[in-house]
């Protein structure tokens, strides 16, 4: 059984998703893996640290970024107007749900928004643990 792994890059744009799509489908059996698309892990990450920073309007502004971005690969990959509507509705009902603010964070907290929570919680650990050495270095 082959086993195919795809980095942010190779999916990072309508026509690289494009070229993966006749890659694995061969009619050959496989597992195939696909990161996030190029940037996304990043994007998230920045929000985080707005969300971090208790400024849920960047962390929105951010949100609606990557949700355009999206979209835009959406109409780039698809050709006909019925799979590029039910795809757009797919990603709208998504990012639709992520928008949040600090406060409701862990009120709404659910598989979709479960990595913001844990990325501020890792955030939030390494700058304890950084204050922490630097107390032992004073």
């Amino acid at each position: 059984m082959k086993v195919l792994k795809f980095g942010g890059t190779s999916v990072g744009s309508a026509q690289r998703m494009k070229e993966v799509a006749k890659l694995i489908t061969d009619g050959e059996q496989k597992i195939v893996v696909l990161s996030a698309m190029s940037g996304t892990t990043n994007t998230l990450v920045e929000i985080s640290d707005y969300l971090y920073k208790k400024n849920p309007e960047g962390a929105n502004e951010i949100i609606n970024r990557l949700e355009a971005k999206y979209k835009q690969h959406v109409n780039e990959l698809y050709s006909t107007d019925e799979y590029k509507q039910k795809t757009q509705e797919f990603i709208k009902a998504q990012f639709d749900y992520i928008p949040v603010s600090y406060t409701h964070l862990r009120a709404h907290e659910t598989g979709r928004n479960l990595v913001c929570r844990l990325l501020l919680e890792k955030k939030k650990k390494r700058k304890e643990e950084t204050e922490t050495r630097s107390k032992k270095i004073t």
